[in-house]
């Protein structure tokens, strides 16, 4: 096979190449000759390179993820062990499970109206075990609990709550807002229209075997043919579906011309928003700035002028989108008001797959909009852009989360002491069990499946890939540290820290932590080489890293259409993925060998 001329073979001598120097003043060339270890790809780029630059951005991501999912795991995993035997609370227990149930019923459509009064009511249940707690804690006079927790809330609200009004508020994320609409709405346009098509595509072939059976048997009727009389009864009904999917997919498609008009009229409105800031500050530099010639000053005057006549050709569209806005949601208005399927102006399976054809072509028109809007409000308003940052985020919750069990914490010691909340505050289950069956809820939740539908709604990249790995990957780092704790909480030298008056938080900072860290550096050596699969995985399937950024996955996925001509391009970086997790699989097993005396003595 002839391979292409950007391709280059592994251990290849390159062309001479001649580089200009200078040796004792004068003028000399240096011959060097230039070899490709491991060859090249198919754009001419050295594969040694591209190997060392993804095995940097898989170390990072191993290391990186490893730490945070070390850090979580030991922290809830020490907390879980010492205090294991405390008891979780009725009101905790409440404000924990209510809210996810209410928004589970919620999707319970057997429920029929009475489903959104019952999620209301549990999610009400939910916030007065809360409020009851932050009393309990008042009452208790734990105030720095409760500032931390205030604050904490007030944190969490703004981190959620800020893009959302500055979508609903502002000219730019309205047209944010109207795009994505626009594009939900085509989506299920899409959608329709797949379900028309199929449908019509079933009356198709209905009506053939009906017309095929009238052209063997020119005189057979519904009265004296009872095989012709079934096949024009399901020809009847698969008439009478295909067309109420088309009426379906006709009313969409008028909604979807709507919400695509009040998109574009959102985005000429940000683009006349935008036009204005900008005409403003040329006009300001025009009368306040000192030009050092006359056609400096020109050229300023024919930016503004060029400003100026922009801004009335952005009026000028503004007002014929406008009248389309009132067209199209008058159309909308006219295919809802269509119930009749004798309105229905039927169409063949294949008009219907060539309309799905064309009209998904806004889905990509749609993303680089929707795209180009976010990256200009995040540009004009960094809090906007802080709060899309997903680690920023999970940051957040954890905050809240421990400010939470603080005032969980506080306001159980007030319940269980006060004679009135007592019979309130009714022991449910311990905390050790609570946190048990948590971490095995979270551990059946696929990681995989968690990482891909988070990347779908946020830009790819592979910071965020390695912070989501670690996020998710701290439940068996949690399980090791409990079970050290727990076998070391009734040892002399704890007891002997707390009646020298060493807070809990300090025994288990300073005394159980360090002591249970052996299987959690066994733990972490083994995640090294989890996480680099992982990360590998994705980016094989282009989810993980962004377009510019080099990984041994995204080189496995480019190299596999050249398998038969280039076999290197896929060889050499699977051959470093192997190597890799293999080596810190054996360095996990070396430590647990070295760090179990067991082990070591046999």
């Amino acid at each position: 096979t002839t391979l292409p001329s950007q391709f280059t073979p592994p251990s290849f001598d390159a062309v001479e190449r001649t580089v200009p120097a200078k040796v004792n003043d004068q003028d000399t060339t240096l011959h060097l000759d230039w070899s490709y270890v491991f060859g090249s790809d198919s754009l001419g780029r050295d594969l040694a390179l591209m190997l060392w630059s993804g095995s940097t951005v898989s170390l990072l991501v191993g290391f990186f993820a490893v730490g945070i999912s070390v850090i979580i795991g030991v922290l809830v995993g020490g907390v879980t062990g010492f205090f294991g035997r405390g008891k979780a609370r009725l009101p905790f227990l409440l404000t924990v499970t209510m809210p996810p149930m209410a928004l589970l019923v919620s999707t319970f459509d057997f429920l029929g109206d009475s489903a959104e009064p019952l999620a209301v009511a549990l999610a009400s249940l939910g916030g007065l075990c809360l409020v009851l707690q932050f009393i309990s804690a008042a009452a208790r006079k734990a105030w720095r609990t409760l500032v931390f927790f205030v604050f904490a809330s007030l944190l969490a609200a703004w981190a959620f709550g800020y893009n959302r009004i500055q979508e609903r508020s502002g000219i730019l994320g309205q047209a944010v807002v109207t795009n994505n609409i626009a594009q939900d709405t085509l989506q299920t346009y899409v959608d329709q229209l797949d379900n028309a098509a199929d449908a019509t595509r079933e009356f198709e072939a209905v009506r053939g075997r009906h017309d095929a059976y009238t052209q063997e048997k020119p005189d057979a009727s519904v009265e004296n043919d009872a095989e012709f009389a079934t096949l024009k009864r399901k020809l009847d009904e698969a008439h009478e579906h295909a067309k109420r999917e088309q009426l379906a997919a006709i009313q969409l498609r008028a909604e979807y011309d709507w919400r695509l008009a009040l998109a574009r009229h959102s985005q000429l409105l940000a683009a006349r928003e935008a036009n204005r800031v900008l005409y403003e500050r040329q006009q300001r530099l025009l009368l306040n700035e000192s030009f050092e010639s006359h056609s400096k000053r020109q050229e300023q005057r024919d930016t503004v002028t060029g400003l100026s006549s922009e801004s009335k050709v952005l009026d000028s569209k503004l007002g014929q989108v406008e009248a389309e806005v009132t067209t199209s949601a008058a159309r909308d208005s006219e295919a809802i008001a269509k119930s009749m399927l004798s309105d229905v102006d039927f169409r063949s399976s294949q008009a219907l797959m060539l309309e799905n054809a064309k009209i998904r072509a806004n889905q990509g028109i749609h993303n680089t909009i929707i795209k180009a809007n976010i990256e200009s409000l995040s540009e004009s308003d960094v809090f906007y852009k802080i709060n899309r940052n997903i680690p920023f985020l999970i940051i957040v919750v954890f905050i809240f989360i421990i400010a939470f069990l603080l005032l969980v914490k506080a306001a159980q010691e007030q319940g269980v002491s006060h004679p009135l909340l007592r019979h309130v505050y009714k022991p449910v289950m311990t905390i050790d069990n609570f946190v048990m069956r948590t971490i095995e809820i979270l551990s059946t939740i696929p990681r995989l499946i968690l990482l891909l539908t988070i990347l779908a709604f946020y830009e790819r990249s592979i910071w965020l890939v390695m912070f989501i790995i670690g996020v998710t990957s701290w439940m068996g780092t949690a399980r090791f540290v409990r079970a050290e704790v727990l076998s070391l909480r009734e040892r002399d030298f704890v007891q002997a820290a707390r009646s020298l008056g060493v807070t809990d938080f300090g025994v288990i900072l300073r005394h159980l932590v360090p002591n249970s860290l052996s299987p959690v550096l066994i733990s972490a050596t083994l995640g090294v080489a989890d996480a680099i699969l992982l990360e590998s995985t994705l980016s094989f399937l282009n989810l993980g890293a962004a377009p510019d950024e080099v990984t041994w996955g995204k080189m496995l996925s480019e190299g596999r259409q050249y398998i038969t001509t280039a076999p290197w391009l896929t060889i050499v970086p699977g051959i470093a993925i192997l190597v890799v997790t293999l080596s810190f699989n054996l360095l996990g097993e070396g430590m647990r060998e070295a760090l179990n005396p067991k082990l070591r003595k046999r």
